[in-house]
């Protein structure tokens, strides 16, 4: 696979948002130049001139690396018979029309050309779990915002590259397939898996965004009526409004069934795209750009004042391995950006409820992490040159993380049934 062109991808988030590594070549070439010696002065005259460039890497330990990549669209449509982008691309995570099909459109770091399709698609589809996402969603018609993180597994059949023009020779975005979730007590009915996260979010963090009301509900009354979603809640809710609104919006979620509520009044049913990532493999042969530095070329001028007898040696290092990819390899990543890292995957569990929706919740891996190596990129092979030399090239290699990698074994929890039970339990 050749190297494309480096796309700028970000939208000048601060740190605490987006605290992960510059993937454009120019300014991560500049950033790890910075506070570094670049000339030294020896006593005879002689200048010694040191060249930098962003270190990289293609693999944590034994596993691919991964980057986040901003969310540029959500379409029920996969990408048109010219490869480019749908027209209908927008921000929804689900609408009146119910569709079954979501599909995710990212943009790339770097461009991708068209005769590497086909092998960039196949080491996606090796490399993948379940995607992890990091988005903030619009979670009422009243302006108030939630980063709402979680995992989805995609449709690793439908995943396509899409052109910015129908006559551009690469590559610019990539659409994945999501497969949705179904919601309670609406038959055929399903919506994004981030807006059912957001809803339990909500359930458990923040019900005063629920009874504050929805301005920008996707249905009224009668479309309700029309498509024949009339929830069990409604039979009640004549018998309750003396009671005050609060307890009426209680028994309608209890009747008719929590995730039936939410998506009737449209609740956390779109994103910002500015402020949303999901996390995909790196597949390219220039890997990824760690933020550290390493040494590019030394190079020793001799200054002689005569210019005909100045003399300019120069020694060149490339971190590659014999098909031209990054030989880098990371002991780790670093723990602030976290997400980015391959070992961090979810472990699901759920905890059920009697009467309420049960929640279905996670921890992340790796367990015992204190323990895991800091982060650092070694290389597996380093070539070296001399401007001038008739002896060749030296080709080194090292051990690295990835023949040696921490494997963790865990035995598995034995279970007692304890009988609890709190109201709290029931809702």
């Amino acid at each position: 696979m050749t190297d494309g062109v480096d796309i700028k991808n970000y939208n000048y988030l601060d740190n605490e948002r987006f605290p992960y590594s510059v993937q454009d070549s120019s300014q991560s070439k500049s950033n790890s130049s910075e506070w570094l010696v670049s000339k030294i002065v020896l006593p005879s005259g002689s200048e010694l001139s040191i060249e930098y460039e962003s270190d990289s890497y293609s693999y944590v330990q034994n596993k691919s690396a991964m980057e986040m990549l901003q969310i540029i669209g959500l379409s029920n449509n996969s990408t048109t018979q010219d490869e480019t982008k749908p027209l209908d691309l927008n921000n929804k995570l689900y609408s009146t029309l119910n569709y079954s099909d979501y599909f995710i459109y990212l943009k790339l770091n770097v461009k991708i050309d068209f005769k590497d399709k086909s092998e960039w698609i196949s080491e996606f589809k090796k490399s993948f779990e379940k995607i992890y996402y990091n988005a903030v969603v619009n979670i009422n018609g009243q302006g108030t915002q939630e980063m709402i993180e979680g995992f989805m597994d995609p449709n690793l059949n439908e995943v396509y590259l899409v052109k910015e023009n129908s006559s551009d020779v690469y590559y610019t975005y990539a659409c994945i397939k999501i497969i949705p979730n179904a919601v309670e007590n609406l038959p055929n009915t399903y919506v994004h898996p981030i807006a059912k996260d957001a809803w339990q979010y909500m359930r458990l963090h923040n019900m005063q965004a629920i009874f504050e009301g929805n301005t920008q509900a996707i249905f009224n009354e009668s479309e309700i009526i029309e498509q024949g979603r009339i929830p069990l809640e409604n039979l009640a809710s004549n018998f309750l409004s003396e009671a005050g609104s609060w307890c009426e919006n209680y028994f309608q979620m209890f009747v008719g069934g929590f995730g039936n509520y939410m998506y009737l009044r449209g609740y956390a049913s779109s994103i910002d795209l500015n402020q949303s990532y999901i996390r995909i493999p790196v597949i390219r042969k220039q890997g990824k750009f760690g933020g550290g530095a390493r040494v590019k070329k030394i190079q020793l001028n001799d200054n002689w004042p005569i210019a005909e007898q100045n003399q300019i040696f120069s020694t060149e290092y490339f971190y590659i391995l014999e098909d031209g990819s990054s030989s880098g390899v990371a002991s780790y990543d670093p723990l602030i950006g976290r997400q980015e890292n391959p070992f961090f995957q979810p472990t699901l569990f759920t905890t059920s409820r009697i009467l309420g929706e049960n929640d279905h919740l996670f921890i992340t891996e790796p367990f015992g992490e204190s323990l895991y190596p800091g982060a650092s990129i070694g290389y597996s092979r380093v070539i070296t040159r001399q401007k001038g030399a008739k002896t060749g090239m030296m080709v080194s290699e090292f051990y690295t993380a990835k023949d040696f990698p921490i494997i963790a074994e865990r035995t598995q929890l034995s279970f007692k049934k304890v009988k609890v039970f709190t109201l709290k339990q029931m809702i």
